[in-house]
C-alpha cells in the first residue's frame, strides 16, 4: 500500500501572541524582571517585546501629575491611558508582521489598569468609559 504522506515535513502553524502587564509599585522590580524574563524566553525560542511604560516616558519628558490640581488628575490619567493603549495596540500589530514562526510574548511594562491605583475607582471606571471601553474589556479582552 502507497502513501503520498510524507513524514519528514514540518506541520506549518500560525504563530501565538501572548501579552502580559508587570505590574506594581515604583522600584518593585518590574524593569529588572523584563530583562530576565526576555532571556529566559528568547532562550527557549520566544520572540519577547517589551511595551515601555507610558508614565515613564511621560515624567521623561516633563509630563508629570504634579503639574495637575486634583480634579485635573483624570485629565493626565486619561492621557496616560491612551498613551499606554495606543502603545499597546502599535507594539501588537507590528509584531503580527515577524516574518517566522516563533511564538512572541509581548511584556508590558505596566497596563492600562495601572491608573486606577492612583485615582477613586469611580473616576476611573467614569474614565475607561468615556474612551468607549469598559474595566472588564480593559484588563481581559485586548
Amino acid at each position: 500500500m502507497s502513501s503520498n504522506y510524507d513524514y519528514n515535513s514540518t506541520i506549518s502553524r500560525s504563530k501565538i501572541i501572548r501579552r502580559v502587564c508587570l505590574t506594581g509599585g515604583p522600584c518593585a522590580g518590574k524593569s529588572s524582571s523584563l530583562l530576565h524574563i526576555k532571556q529566559a524566553l528568547e532562550y527557549e525560542n520566544i520572540h519577547v517585546i517589551i511595551v515601555p511604560e507610558a508614565s515613564n516616558l511621560m515624567f521623561t519628558n516633563s509630563l508629570n501629575w504634579r503639574l495637575f490640581c486634583n480634579h485635573s488628575v483624570v485629565k493626565f490619567q486619561t492621557g496616560l491611558l491612551k498613551t499606554q493603549l495606543a502603545l499597546e495596540g502599535i507594539f501588537t500589530e507590528t509584531a503580527k508582521h515577524i516574518e517566522d514562526d516563533k511564538d512572541i510574548l509581548i511584556l508590558c511594562d505596566r497596563g492600562c489598569m495601572d491608573g486606577s491605583a492612583y485615582m477613586q475607582l469611580y473616576e476611573f471606571k467614569v474614565m475607561v468609559e468615556n474612551l468607549g471601553l469598559n474595566i472588564n474589556i480593559l484588563r481581559d479582552s485586548r
